[in-house]
């Protein structure tokens, strides 16, 4: 059959697209028709003309990536012949799933489909690397320290920025060493953002910026896009219009992390680490080491404390530690940063030193939570880090009216797809968890029956033990 040069809309169009002798079957070897895979498409293609929530379970083998990309494709081009194309975001729950969405599926339809479309990978600030650091790591005081192979990955990511156009560190030959990588790219706290000197160039703000139709990235990112739009008014991601979430059956402990925090040894020695502003000032230096050594303190006492109190890591009383201590020498850190930034003239320092005294005042809040006061809506824990320390974690135990008031009042349209969603035989229990009832309406729920007959399709092995 033809390629159709109409938008796919309705389940006719689909039937197209996916049937016996549809377009799929002209460009895949092999093609079969999947009735599981065509009834998904057609609930999704309803859910995105219809602007609602649906939540579909597919079990493996349905093909659930086409069967929500091509109904949502068509979405892209229905924007031609009137207003604004709306922009898609696809979140996953791991990388994988991400680069095969960028890498093999959306490619495929794109030479598939009549009418263009563009798509981009967005991922977090650590896979980019940072100009910024780049710049500085050329300096001969940068890269004292480091050994032979250090210097050599160095200058190999250097003349790598050169050349690429993304700054991903997946496009590199090699994998990077951690300690290595780690500084040659900067977290939200180390930048300056607009104010930087080659905030122009960035690679994490050109692929956060407005352009393609089509975002693919990670729930990570997702969930914090919906912590900065609600507090700001503008979010890490572009203003999107449909929303996909994959693997959606992870999305709920994510969603408890990611409105939570976990506070580390090594994250809270890098709050406290002196910052060269140019000007050097012993009382300050002795300060921040002050703190440093109360920090190495508390992250010692606390597996022991929690060890000989508890069975499991949940913390449930104050530790035996001297907070108060420990408070007033951040306080004072916050002070001599924010005081400091006053004084300075030159902008992307004053932001930094800025940044630096707000990343100290959190640190305090969530040792002060954590140790002292803590909030009955949120578990609180020390995990292993599997280094020999422990790291404190608070998570939300509730984050259904948090999603539905931020998250799902927002796009147009949001499809949540899994292998697995459904309990007891049904969806009630993922609409509760996630807050998925909209203006006082329930989801369209779907459950695509498996393309597998187990009974014959499946073999079941049973090793031999020794009597």
């Amino acid at each position: 059959m033809p390629t159709p040069e109409k938008p796919v809309t309705g389940p006719e169009r689909m039937q197209q697209i996916f049937g016996e002798d549809g377009l799929l079957s002209e460009h895949l070897e092999g093609y079969a028709l999947r009735e599981g895979q065509l009834e998904m498409a057609k609930a999704v293609d309803f859910a995105v003309s219809d602007g609602s929530v649906l939540v579909v379970e597919g079990p493996p083998g349905v093909g659930k990536s086409l069967a929500y990309l091509v109904p949502v494709m068509s979405s892209t081009q229905k924007g031609a012949d009137g207003g604004g194309r709306p922009r898609v975001v696809v979140a996953t729950a791991n990388k994988a799933l991400q680069d095969q969405l960028t890498e093999k599926d959306l490619p495929f339809l794109k030479g598939m489909l009549s009418w263009p479309f563009t798509f981009r990978s967005v991922k977090g600030r650590d896979n980019y690397a940072c100009l910024k650091s780049v710049d500085e790591m050329k300096t001969a005081k940068a890269r004292k320290g480091l050994s032979k192979k250090e210097r050599q990955e160095v200058r190999d990511i250097t003349k790598w920025v050169g050349e690429t156009t993304v700054g991903d560190k997946k496009e590199l030959a090699f994998v990077p060493m951690p300690d290595v990588w780690s500084k040659m790219s900067r977290g939200t706290d180390d930048c300056a953002g607009h104010k930087c000197a080659l905030y122009t160039g960035c690679f994490v703000y050109k692929a956060r910026r407005a352009g393609p139709e089509v975002l693919v990235t990670n729930y990570s990112l997702l969930l914090a896009d919906v912590e900065v739009r609600s507090s700001s008014g503008s979010g890490v991601l572009p203003d999107y219009d449909l929303l996909i979430c994959d693997e959606a059956h992870r999305l709920t402990e994510q969603a408890r992390g990611a409105f939570g925090f976990e506070v580390t040894l090594r994250g809270s020695l890098a709050a406290v680490r002196p910052v060269d502003d140019g000007k050097g000032d012993e009382s300050r230096e002795r300060l921040h080491a002050g703190t440093r050594s109360l920090i190495d303190k508390l992250f010692g006492d606390l597996p022991k404390w929690n060890t000989a109190k508890h069975d499991d890591p949940r913390i449930r009383e104050n530790p035996r530690t001297d907070m108060s201590r420990l408070s007033a020498h951040l306080t004072s850190c916050e002070e001599v940063l924010a005081r400091r930034a006053g004084e300075l003239d030159d902008p992307e320092k004053k932001e930094l030193m800025k940044k630096k005294a707000k990343r100290i005042e959190r640190l305090r809040e969530r040792l002060e939570e954590s140790l002292t006061a803590r909030k009955g809506d949120r578990v609180y824990s020390l995990e292993d880090t599997g280094n020999g320390h422990v790291k404190i974690v608070a998570k939300l135990l509730d984050v259904a009216s948090l999603l539905a008031e931020k998250l799902w009042s927002y796009p147009k349209a949001s499809i949540l797809t899994s292998a697995t969603l459904a309990v007891g035989g049904g969806m009630g229990y993922v609409i509760d968890q996630l807050g998925l009832v909209r203006d006082g309406e329930d989801p369209y729920v779907s459950t695509i029956a498996s393309p597998f007959v187990h009974a014959n399709q499946a073999v079941l092995y049973v090793p031999e033990l020794p009597a």
